[in-house]
């Protein structure tokens, strides 16, 4: 209520019992450090995220600001893509999915920051990369921009060159299984994002091969919703076009901590050319490695940045095999 005996009144009746509870409980972190902004990728983008921020004015602001910079290059409005005026299905296109989820990315920290939340370092999951680097300084919009438009446009190409699988097993254990069925030279490690779970990608033959596997042994897998192979040799082809595209890429140190999970650990943003953003495209995704490396920081609080909180689950393993206290927040679902 705003006014006094409406508030009042309230207050005698949660008193009486009369009212349900909207308290929430917890313990308090004893030494908080952070936040660090986490950048989700492929994977948690949804048709219709987004749609519901459009009414705010920063966040519409903020893709009118994108598109400035977008629309000359792909020939279509991220703002439309977001209100749904493009059609449907439409994120099942890398080069369409990439771009959209980067915009909502932007818009959402920008949104953060409005409310006094500044990171103390970012992180981001393959494309989310592009969104951190942004975050951090260490690319302006425009580069930003022209990053995920390219990245996303040649990834494109590779449509129908192969599939990913999510797995419950750690690096170690993915390595062995795949040479147990002697798979390491068709099947890659595409990811790892945790002591329990990792990402293979290949051709779908040889990838029903190791779930086969996975199903004998009682593990968990499951075949993501992607016609792509992305941090895999399918992805060779446009390996010349990202390095031409992105020739003049001139990065800056940046003002927040980066850390990378190409490398798996904090980089200078001046590392950010064209030659890594083509191995942000090939190597696998060490997102693992680079969460342990900022908790060993001291942070142990994260707010993942993006439409659905796809790496909660990565995040809360991280911290559980540190053993440090800490607390990972979504921001869209």
């Amino acid at each position: 209520g705003r006014e006094s005996s409406a508030i009042s009144a309230a207050l005698q009746s949660f008193a009486r019992g009369e009212a349900e509870p909207r308290i929430l409980t917890g313990t308090a972190l004893e030494a908080p450090s952070g936040a660090a902004f986490i950048y989700s990728g492929n994977g948690s983008q949804w048709a219709g995220m987004g749609q519901q921020l459009l009414v705010d004015p920063l966040f519409r602001e903020s893709l009118a600001e994108i598109d400035a910079f977008f629309q000359p290059l792909a020939g279509f409005s991220l703002t439309d893509e977001l209100a749904g005026s493009n059609g449907e299905d439409r994120y099942v296109f890398t080069e369409i999915a990439q771009p959209a989820l980067f915009a909502v990315q932007v818009g959402l920290t920008r949104m953060l920051r409005r409310g006094g939340l500044m990171p103390a370092a970012v992180a981001g999951h393959s494309v989310g990369e592009v969104a951190a680097a942004w975050a951090a300084g260490v690319l302006d919009l425009a580069s930003a921009v022209k990053v995920i438009y390219h990245r996303s446009r040649l990834q494109g190409t590779t449509k129908g060159k192969g599939q990913m699988t999510a797995v419950g097993l750690g690096a170690d254990e993915c390595q062995e299984l795949l040479r147990s069925l002697g798979l390491e030279q068709v099947v890659a490690l595409a990811g790892v994002n945790s002591y329990r779970g990792a990402t293979l990608a290949g051709d779908p033959p040889t990838l029903e091969v190791a779930e086969a596997e996975l199903t004998r042994q009682g593990l968990f897998y499951r075949r993501l919703d992607l016609d792509y192979a992305f941090h895999s040799p399918a992805m060779d082809g446009i390996e010349a076009g990202i390095l031409e595209a992105l020739a003049d890429m001139i990065p800056s140190q940046g003002t927040i901590p980066f850390y990378s999970t190409v490398t798996g650990q904090i980089i200078d943003g001046t590392a950010l050319d064209a030659a890594y953003w083509w191995h942000n495209i090939r190597k696998p995704v060490l997102f693992q490695s680079a969460i342990m490396d900022m908790q060993s920081s001291g942070i142990n609080i994260f707010i993942e940045v993006g439409p659905h909180a796809v790496l909660r689950s990565y995040l809360n393993d991280c911290l559980k095999e540190s053993g440090y206290q800490g607390r990972v927040i979504s921001t869209l679902k």
